[in-house]
């Protein structure tokens, strides 16, 4: 699978290794949990294993490709982001709070992009913010996403919400 190398990240393949910081940070954190959906509260061991088992599987059937965020140097998963490589990219993504407001979740997106541009040519992306979430907001802006509009989101976000707020990457 591959790995994606920024300034101060790398973006690998998710791994068994990651479970504790998954746990850790999934676990502890209920901005997280409230903002994605399908994030299980409170999260386990058993909910981190089970995730990492699907990705083969997601990759399958929605071609779904996940990263584990880490910082150079430092292999542990601060947080993770994913794309789908359909003909309506999008894209998700979560950081662990302490490595919030660094601009680090904003180069990972960036670098992402690039790649599912490069390597698979997808110029159509998306992604869908919660309508509270500011920092998911400013992240999506920084990369060169461009705030469309209000729309409905399948499925609900962890707060039972169903009205997102998309981005578009313009061409």
């Amino acid at each position: 699978m591959t790995e994606i190398e920024t300034a101060r990240l790398i973006l690998r393949p998710p791994g068994r290794g990651d479970v504790p910081a998954l746990v850790q940070a999934l676990g502890e954190d209920p901005d997280i949990a409230w903002s994605i959906p399908l994030i299980p509260t409170p999260y386990t061991v058993a909910d981190a294993r089970e995730w990492l088992a699907g990705i083969p599987g997601r990759f399958e059937t929605i071609r779904e490709v996940p990263f584990a965020i880490t910082e150079r140097g430092d292999d542990e998963l601060i947080g993770s982001i994913s794309v789908r490589l359909d003909a309506e990219g999008s894209i998700g993504y979560w950081i662990r709070e302490s490595s919030r407001g660094q601009g680090l979740m904003t180069e990972a997106v960036v670098a992402v992009v690039r790649w599912a541009v490069t390597e698979h040519g997808l110029h159509d992306l998306h992604l869908t913010t919660h309508p509270d979430n500011l920092a998911s907001q400013r992240v999506a802006e920084k990369a060169g996403f461009v705030r469309g509009g209000m729309v409905v989101h399948e499925p609900p976000f962890g707060d039972g919400g169903i009205r997102g707020l998309r981005y578009d990457r313009p061409r």
